[in-house]
């Protein structure tokens, strides 16, 4: 049997996030006999009336999507049959214990089933896959819900566990996230939604895959490799990761060595450019900004608006700038103290920083910085701006 895990559609969080999550149903649809969603296919707990009104026509192109018998297996021996994608809800459409969330509502109209804290029995031509799912939870309640849901496999059957929660060996951050050892012990699989991007772990006798997310969200590094899902053949035990078409996503860090504020923007502005320029689509550019200015000037000296607006309608830009701040603030101190000692007026130190402020520009104040200064200073404002 082959089975697709699709996750992490997060619905209503942009525009690409419906294209993107059809995109991966409809392709999921062609290669596997069901569709397991490991949580979060809504961006928020309360998603606009709009979101769910796009979600339920996307669902609705999905009703009878599996090649295989569907059961859900009750504590009271019936077993209704379903027909439709399966899922968990995920830490960001969870509610409270007692209110409903968005994946409530597609289950109550028969459009996703869910499966949180239930058995699902696939049987296709003899074969049997029974499918558990615990849904997204605080990390902090996360192991005490395992043992006392207390999962176990099914005998005679191919057993999947999935979940939606933070795992230690995939994302070493806080030891109280859960690890790959509190994972209910026996099943043939672990799926885990939660990671934006694609990744899979062996240990202990568990394999774990993570499908990633089919929208980018984070803009990491790691998103740029592509989203798709896993396809997983329960017979051969392989899978493959199916990737699919996304609005192309960039990530780039830039390395500068006392560059001036120009050289910054003309290096930035020449990258913007090339990926936009190799894009059908308006892409996602992620730029780190990384190294020294010249001069000791502040990173926020760098002022790249004027790229931003050049490329507002070609592509989706985010720029960090994290340059080394530590000879900066060491320079800055030095030179304040140095003003100090001097005894200067506040308008003489206001041309002084002025000038210090001009000495790494192509300013056109250049050497004209104190007449520039008083000019401000005594509210001259036409003149000031004549002067440049």
């Amino acid at each position: 049997m082959k089975l697709a895990f699709v996750s992490d559609f997060h619905l209503g969080f942009n525009e690409d996030a419906l294209e993107q999550a059809r995109a991966g149903l409809r392709k999921a649809r062609e290669v596997a006999d069901a569709i397991i969603c490991p949580g979060d296919l809504f961006d928020t707990r309360v998603p606009k009336q709009e979101v769910l009104h796009d979600s339920i026509k996307l669902f609705s192109e999905f009703q009878g999507c599996n090649a295989v018998k569907v059961s859900l297996i009750g504590s009271d021996g019936t077993t209704p049959t379903f027909n439709a994608p399966l899922a968990i809800y995920g830490n960001h459409d969870r509610r409270a214990k007692g209110l409903s969330n968005p994946l409530h509502l597609l289950d109550s109209a028969q459009l996703a089933l869910n499966f949180h804290t239930k058995k699902i029995l696939l049987e296709k031509d003899g074969e049997r896959v029974v499918i558990q799912g615990l849904g997204g939870l605080p990390d902090s309640m996360a192991k005490e819900a395992l043992k006392l849901v207390d999962f176990k496999p099914e005998k005679n059957a191919f057993n999947v566990f999935v979940f939606h929660q933070s795992v230690y060996e995939v994302a070493p951050v806080d030891e109280t996230f859960l690890s790959i050892n509190d994972l209910p012990a026996g099943f043939d699989l672990y799926v885990d939604g939660h990671i934006h991007w694609p990744n899979q772990v062996n240990q202990g006798g568990k394999m774990l895959l993570l499908p990633g997310s089919t929208v980018v969200t984070q803009l990491k590094e790691k998103e740029s490799e592509g989203k798709g899902f896993y396809l997983y053949d329960t017979l051969a035990k392989t899978f493959e990761f199916i990737k699919i078409k996304t609005r192309p996503f960039y990530f780039k860090q830039l390395q500068f060595t006392n560059a001036s504020i120009s050289q910054v923007e003309e290096q930035v502005r020449k990258e913007v450019g090339h990926f936009a320029s190799i894009s059908a689509k308006p892409p996602l550019i992620k730029l780190k900004l990384r190294g020294t200015l010249s001069n000791g000037l502040p990173a926020s000296s760098v002022d790249l608006s004027g790229v931003e607006r050049e490329f507002a309608d070609k592509a989706v830009l985010s720029i960090d700038k994290e340059f080394d701040g530590a000879s900066d603030l060491k320079e800055k101190i030095e030179f304040l103290r140095k003003l100090q000692s001097e005894k200067k007026s506040v308008r003489e130190l206001g041309a002084e920083i002025l000038r210090q402020k001009m000495s790494s520009t192509n300013s056109m104040i250049k050497g004209r910085e104190e007449q520039f200064f008083e000019l401000l200073a005594e509210a001259k404002i036409d003149e000031a701006l004549k002067e440049l």
